[in-house]
């Protein structure tokens, strides 16, 4: 007897000594270009019964409740793309970790898969529940390694991410360790690009009830935040701040022209055209920007713009020339000269709402370091989305039942707001609609 619980005792110190000598985590192949990521994290704590709404148009409801006794063998799931967002058709690499139920999955491999050559891939009688959830995607690819299950659409994909990431992002895995939520969490890497003035965003999601509390990071790249960082003395906008509107402050505006007037926001003949308009015109963009004293408000209620100035007699001299060439009238522009205030009137293609105390201002704090603060309702992005009718502005707007509060503090600017299960069914639908038959 003593012989056998001596041989069970070494058995499990060999086992648990190799697990953790071969176990992985899925954050170990991520890789430097990967762009985005999308997490479900502890799905052993999941109630399946809630999300089941969510699920019911792609699995069965046996299915679903199956899934839900089965849940303690999945311990996380990464969902990894190296293509953008924008692209219809995404390829993907799914890593799941079943924890300590490796080696009894390990075990039903067969039941689903087939090697060729040397990868594997699914058996032809689920060719029709894969297309189901995935389409235009009817064969998925298969390897495991590491105490890691990898499947995929592509085996390019699958052979890529196979392969443990020898240069770390730890910036990467620290975002992807601090933003984790019950219901799932998104992270998209721009780390490797200029453009946008991001590194990371990302989308977190958490269940309660039967409401979706969503909360986006997006986290500005160092060339952005180096305009953010300093922040004026004194607000004097700050208390016109209603809902339905927009603050945003920094010292020096002018270090935004390159942003703003770029080749990302204007194609090379708008640009052109831009540069020869104001050389002619003999406005210098850039001084112009350095007039503004810190702060600017977009007030979508009122349908106008105010601006804080250091010199009146500069805008005004600017309005002669550029008032005359735009043809824009004194119900346009306002310049009051006593606050130093410019007000740019119905700029904003908005409607006023009739709607009580709906333009009361808001008392808001303004921490010293804070360069953003934006409250929008439901209704406003409705409005937003007919001005412009963009499909991602088409699909989003059945998202949004509740206020959006947005901050920017410390080079992160985060945005809050919350969804229902039905509303984020309708957006899933919706997606998967749009992309039958692309390529």
């Amino acid at each position: 007897m003593k012989k056998l619980v001596v041989s069970i005792v070494l058995l499990v110190i060999v086992f648990v000594g190799y697990r953790i000598h071969i176990k992985k985590s899925p954050i170990d192949f991520i890789k430097n270009d990967t762009k985005s990521i999308i997490i479900l994290d502890k799905i052993s704590n999941k109630n399946f019964k809630e999300l089941e709404l969510i699920l019911c148009d792609f699995m069965k409801k046996e299915d679903i409740e199956k899934l839900g006794k089965n849940k303690k063998y999945v311990s996380e799931v990464y969902i990894i793309s190296d293509d953008e967002l924008y692209n219809h058709a995404i390829d993907f690499v799914a890593i799941v970790d079943t924890g300590m139920y490796y080696y009894p999955a390990l075990s039903q491999w067969k039941s689903y898969f087939t090697k060729i050559d040397d990868i594997y891939k699914t058996k032809e009688k689920y060719k029709e529940e894969i297309k189901n959830i995935f389409p235009n995607v009817d064969v998925l690819y298969a390897d495991y390694k590491g105490g890691l299950f990898f499947v995929s659409n592509k085996i390019e994909y699958l052979k890529k991410y196979l392969e443990e990431s020898e240069e770390k992002n730890k910036n990467l895995e620290t975002i992807i360790k601090e933003s984790k939520s019950n219901l799932y969490t998104f992270v998209y890497n721009n780390s490797n690009t200029k453009e946008f003035g991001m590194d990371f965003v990302t989308l977190t999601a958490s269940l309660k009830d039967k409401e979706i509390f969503q909360n986006i990071k997006i986290y500005l790249n160092e060339m952005i935040y180096s305009f953010l960082d300093y922040q004026p003395d004194k607000r004097r906008l700050k208390d016109d701040i209603t809902n339905d509107s927009i603050y945003i402050s920094m010292e020096d505006f002018s270090k935004l022209e390159k942003i703003i007037f770029n080749q990302y926001n204007f194609n090379r003949t708008m640009s052109s055209l831009f540069s020869l308009t104001t050389a002619f015109l003999g406005i210098n963009v850039k001084d112009e920007m350095k007039n503004i004293d810190g702060e600017v408000l977009i007030d979508f209620n009122n349908d106008k713009i105010i601006i804080a100035l250091k010199d009146v007699e500069r805008i005004k001299k600017l309005y002669g020339t550029l008032g005359k060439f735009a043809f824009l009238s004194n119900d346009v522009v306002e310049i009051d000269v006593d606050k130093k205030l410019l007000t740019l009137h119905s700029m904003l293609g908005s409607k006023k709402h009739n709607i009580p105390n709906k333009n009361e201002k808001k008392k808001v704090y303004i921490r010293k370091e804070q360069f953003l603060y934006g409250h929008i309702t439901p209704s406003r992005m409705d409005e937003i989305s007919k001005i412009n009718p963009s499909d991602m502005l088409d699909l989003e707007k059945n998202l949004i039942k509740k206020d959006i509060v947005i901050k920017g503090v410390d080079g992160v600017i985060e945005i809050e707001t919350i969804i229902t299960k039905e509303d984020l069914l309708i957006h899933i639908n919706n997606y998967r609609e749009k992309i039958k038959g692309k390529k």
